[in-house]
C-alpha cells in the first residue's frame, strides 16, 4: 500500500466464520465516503466476488478454477448441500481441463466448455447474492466503477487458517502505517494488542492518525439513517457538502489530539463520548440556533413590527400573493408582487430581511461543524 497523501482510509471487518456477510465493512465504507479522500478495503469475500464477476476469467478456466478453490469454504459455509452440487461438476470440470488433450481440442468444444463455466460462474454468483446481499453488492460494483474504493488483494485462502490470518494481520498493520484505519471493534483490538504486547511499534503520528479516524467513526455511526442510506445518496451529499469538509476536518484533528487513547484500548469510547457531549453537541445546537435566529421568516416577521399599523392591510395581502417565504423562489416571488402593488418601501424591507437570512446562511456554513450537521440533516 502506497504512503497516504491525504485523508485515505482504510476499511476492515473481521470476518464471521458463522455469518459470512459485507454488512459491517458496508457500514464503515459509508461512513469513510462521506469523510475520506481515497478508501482502501481490506475484505477477502468483497475481493473473491469481484474477482468471480470479471468476464475474463470465464474464458480462462485455470483461473477460474483457482477462484473457485478460494471460494470454497464461503459457498459450503452458507449452503453445504448446494455447494457441493457446485463443487462435484466443478472438479469434473477441473479433470477435463487438466488433462493434455484439452490443449490440443477443438475450439468449438473449448466452447462449450466456457459456455458451461459461465453457467457455474452465475450460479455461484446467485449463492453469494444471498450471502453479501443484493443492495451491498449494487453498492460495490457503483463504487469500483466509479474508482471511489479500492479492494486489496489476498493471496491466502480463507480455509488455510494460518497464512490466512497472518496475511489479514500483515493488512491491517500496513494500513495502520500508511491510512486513517477504520476498523470494527475485533480488528482494533487485535491491533490495540499486538501494540501493547510489543509485537507491532506506531508512531505518535501512526496514534494520533487512529485517534483522528476512530473519532471519525464514532461521530460519523451516530448519524441517522447513516448505515440504511444507498452510497449514492451518500455521494450526493459529499459533493454538497464538500466545502465545508475541510473546516470540520481540522475541527476533528483538534479534537483527536486531545484523546489519549487509540480505537481498541478500553479507554478510547468513554473518551469519544466525553468529547461528544462536551464539545460536539453545544457546537450542533448553537448551528440550530443560529439558523433558527436567521431564518428569512423571522427577519421578515420583525420587520412587521416596525410597520405602521395603519399599512398592514394591504402589506399582508401582497405578502399572501407571494406564498410561502422560505427559499429564493419564495423570495423572487414576493418581490415581483411587491413592486406590482407600488409598495416600494415594502420591497426594501423584504430584500434587506433576505440579505440578513443570507448572511446568516453563510455565516452558520463557516461554523467548523457546519459539514457534520447538514449530513445528518441530509440523511
Amino acid at each position: 500500500m502506497k504512503k497516504s497523501r491525504g485523508f485515505d482510509f482504510t476499511v476492515a471487518a473481521m470476518a464471521d466464520p458463522v455469518n459470512l456477510n459485507i454488512d459491517q465493512e458496508m457500514t464503515y465504507i459509508k461512513i469513510a465516503l462521506l469523510y475520506a479522500d481515497k478508501i482502501n478495503i481490506i475484505s477477502p469475500l468483497a475481493h473473491l466476488y469481484l474477482q468471480l464477476t470479471d468476464a475474463r476469467h470465464s474464458k480462462n478456466e485455470l483461473q477460474a478454477m483457482k477462484i473457485f478453490d478460494k471460494l470454497k469454504p464461503y459457498i459450503f459455509s452458507y449452503d453445504e448441500i448446494e455447494g457441493q452440487r457446485c463443487y462435484d461438476v466443478i472438479d469434473e470440470m477441473r479433470s477435463l481441463i487438466s488433462k493434455p488433450q484439452y490443449r490440443i481440442a477443438p475450439k468449438r468444444m473449448k466452447d462449450e466448455v466456457r459456455v458451461m463455466l459461465r453457467q457455474f460462474i452465475n450460479e455461484i454468483n446467485s449463492i453469494l447474492d444471498g450471502m453479501l446481499g443484493a443492495a451491498n453488492i449494487d453498492s460495490l460494483k457503483l463504487l469500483v466503477k466509479h474508482k471511489r474504493i479500492n479492494i486489496l488483494n489476498f493471496e491466502r485462502n480463507f480455509v488455510d487458517s494460518d497464512d490466512f490470518v497472518q496475511e489479514f494481520f500483515s493488512k491491517l498493520v500496513d494500513s495502520l502505517h500508511n491510512s486513517y484505519p477504520l476498523f470494527d471493534a475485533e480488528c482494533a483490538n487485535l491491533i490495540s494488542c499486538a501494540i501493547r504486547e510489543g509485537i507491532i511499534e506506531v508512531s505518535d503520528f501512526d496514534k494520533r492518525r487512529s485517534a483522528h479516524a476512530g473519532l471519525a467513526q464514532d461521530l460519523m455511526i451516530r448519524l441517522p439513517s447513516l448505515e440504511f442510506a444507498p452510497v449514492d445518496e451518500i455521494l450526493d451529499i459529499r459533493k454538497a457538502l464538500d466545502k465545508s469538509l475541510t473546516r470540520f476536518r481540522a475541527k476533528m484533528v483538534q479534537f483527536s489530539s486531545g484523546i489519549e487513547s487509540i480505537p481498541g484500548d478500553k479507554n478510547f469510547d468513554a473518551e469519544c463520548e466525553e468529547l461528544y457531549v462536551k464539545e460536539v453537541l453545544p457546537a450542533l445546537l448553537e448551528i440550530e440556533e443560529h439558523f433558527k435566529d436567521t431564518s428569512f421568516r423571522s427577519n421578515l416577521g420583525r420587520k412587521f413590527l416596525q410597520l405602521d399599523l395603519t399599512s398592514m392591510g394591504s402589506l399582508c395581502f401582497t405578502l399572501a400573493s407571494a406564498g410561502t417565504i422560505s427559499s429564493l423562489s419564495g423570495f423572487l416571488t414576493m418581490h415581483a408582487s411587491l413592486l406590482v402593488a407600488g409598495s416600494a418601501w415594502s420591497a426594501h424591507q423584504t430584500i434587506q430581511a433576505f440579505y440578513e437570512y443570507c448572511r446568516g446562511k453563510t455565516d452558520a456554513s463557516r461554523k467548523e461543524l457546519y459539514f457534520y450537521y447538514q449530513a445528518g440533516k441530509k440523511l
